[in-house]
């Protein structure tokens, strides 16, 4: 939709202003969304529990493992409660 449109459908002859809405609607949806997404892929070793994550990390979308017998990335499922740290290398 054209500026002009939004203009002629809000009945606003205010160019300007319509434009600076437009424009902080935009930052908005931006800092609400997950813009920068980046992807990590990292090997699984038998019997490691834990692994490290990236010293800027903001937010964890989801973890998925590939499964070679189906071909797919399977999600794994969030905890729902905090672990207790034990004394197996942990953190």
């Amino acid at each position: 939709m054209k500026v002009r449109e939004l203009m002629e459908r809000t009945g606003s002859g205010k160019f300007i202003q319509l434009k600076a809405w437009i424009q902080d609607a935009m930052i908005e949806t931006q800092l609400l969304t997950g813009e920068n997404i980046v992807r990590n892929v990292t090997g699984i070793v038998a019997g490691k529990r834990y692994y490290d994550l990236p010293d800027d990390l903001v937010q964890l979308k989801n973890v998925r493992v590939w499964n070679s017998e189906t071909s797919v990335f399977e999600v794994i499922p969030r905890m729902t409660h905090a672990d207790s740290i034990d004394d197996d290398g942990g953190g």
